[in-house]
């Protein structure tokens, strides 16, 4: 089945759920999103087999003498590297949950995507959120700087403990 035929079958069981019930258009749009989702981390899966197929012809090429081809050159820009709103985007997507600016920039210094260009990288992950919640409408704000993907799944708070688990008085 083509890509257009595809799409299109998707379009057709999102209308026919809108349909059925006009009122909640949320399981329509979740089943959208889920399916974009879906195809984003196969497209990231792909894109790294095929760096790391041009990284093997390089190391091929350094061997037998050759000069390496430039990755950027080969392909064009880095897809599997995000930058600003794609960022950002992406990791509020991929984990779910809420995100203040200080968490999606460690998120990003950890996958290695935050800005090299500014000597404060804070300002463009901000800028990026605001882009974001402001123009695209694809965050909402639920508290004072922090935000949620529309959509997105809930994420548990590894980090934070269970205060309600302590008991006080003298230990068994």
């Amino acid at each position: 089945m083509g890509m257009a035929a595809n799409s299109r079958e998707t379009l057709e069981k999102a209308l026919e759920a809108l349909r059925k019930n006009p009122e909640s258009p949320e399981a329509a749009i979740a089943d959208v999103e889920g399916q974009a989702l879906s195809r984003e981390r196969e497209a990231s899966k792909l894109n790294a087999q095929a760096k790391a197929l041009r990284d093997i012809a390089n190391g091929i090429r350094t061997l037998s003498g050759q000069p390496p081809i430039s990755t950027a050159k080969a392909n064009g820009p880095d897809l599997s590297r995000p930058e600003g709103m794609e960022a950002v985007r992406r990791i509020m997507k991929e984990e779910g949950g809420v995100w203040n600016a200080r968490q999606l920039l460690a998120e990003m210094k950890k996958r290695g995507w935050e800005s090299k260009e500014s000597d404060n990288p804070i300002r463009p992950t901000e800028a990026a959120i605001s882009r974001l919640w402001r123009v695209k409408k694809e965050i909402e704000r639920v508290g004072r700087g922090q935000y949620r993907y529309i959509g997105a799944p809930d994420r548990e708070e590894t980090s934070q403990p269970n205060l309600g688990l302590i008991v006080s008085g003298p230990a068994p």
